[in-house]
């Protein structure tokens, strides 16, 4: 004979169990199950923290293969430009403005000590903050602009290089000392350059705005 239909009560007990039954198999499967066929659950991939801002992740295009590279990037330059303007551009540029710098610090603070170059005095009697109106007046600023142009001109290949990988930047093959020596030796100097680069596009600004700004043209040594 056949078994009597389960009432409404009677299917509800047996849902009940059944859900307690598939609730506790799903929680003890790992117990259950034989011994290795089961693996440990992988944790969660924790993300980097920048070496210079230990309270922010690290920024995804620095990876630190790149000289100077700590991981300082709070506003995303590094992959805010691209495709157009790629991170190998970015240290290019940085490298060329940090060594523009470099330069513009030595000649504003010589100038301002009182030396002059050949034919400067055409000019007037001028300081470092105060030559370059001077010589867009008189139009000697036209060929500090020409020499420029041709050095960005000529320059143009090597960064194509750069954002094609085939170049480190900044690297104009230019060793006369031959520091460069071997690639350890060649790491050192790049970091130092680097270091240097930074500090003379702060230390420039600084120097301008000291003797402009705070002091009013006092002139070397700017206070």
């Amino acid at each position: 004979p056949r078994p009597p239909p389960l009432t409404s009560r009677s299917a509800l007990l047996w849902q009940t169990m059944l859900s307690v039954v598939s609730t506790l198999l799903a929680y003890n499967a790992p117990l259950l199950a034989p011994r290795g066929a089961v693996g440990r659950a992988a944790a969660p991939a924790m993300a980097t923290k920048s070496e210079a801002m230990p309270f922010l992740d690290q920024p995804e295009a620095l990876d630190g293969s790149m000289p100077g590279d700590v991981g300082f990037d709070p506003l995303g330059f590094s992959t805010a430009f691209e495709p157009y303007f790629p991170l190998s551009y970015l240290r290019e540029a940085e490298i060329k403005h940090g060594r523009v710098c470099m330069l513009a610090w030595l000649g504003y603070v010589l100038v301002d000590a009182g030396f002059r170059a050949p034919g400067a005095g055409a000019l007037g009697d001028v300081n470092s903050y105060t030559a370059h109106d001077a010589a867009v007046t008189s139009g000697h600023m036209w060929f500090l602009l020409l020499a420029c142009g041709v050095f960005e001109i000529c320059s143009i290949p090597a960064i194509q290089e750069s954002m094609a990988g085939k170049r480190v930047p900044g690297d104009f093959a230019w060793d006369p000392l031959k520091v460069m020596k071997d690639e350890k030796t060649a790491a050192r100097w790049r970091l130092s350059e680097i270091k240097h680069c930074r500090l003379a596009m702060m230390a420039f600004s600084a120097v301008v705005t000291q003797e402009h700004i705070v002091h009013g043209h006092v002139g070397f040594p700017y206070f």
